[in-house]
């Protein structure tokens, strides 16, 4: 649902872009436990809701695995 809302509000979303866009998700949630430091996120922004919305997910779903 989060990626038809991105395509909805950014029309110039290409297939392309969103799989950059969960690249970089990848980089952000290693980012958050501390490594990946040398590695860039991009700060496109028609891409920072799916990064965002990729990362609350998986942090999620880590703490979930955690617990």
């Amino acid at each position: 649902m989060a990626l038809k809302e991105q395509y909805e509000q950014h029309p110039e979303l290409t297939d392309i872009k969103c799989i950059f866009a969960l690249e970089n998700a990848k980089i952000a949630i290693k980012q958050k436990f501390g490594y990946a430091q040398n590695e860039s996120v991009t700060d496109m922004e028609e891409l920072q809701g799916i990064i965002d919305r990729c990362v609350t997910i998986g942090l999620e779903r880590i703490e979930k695995m955690n617990s």
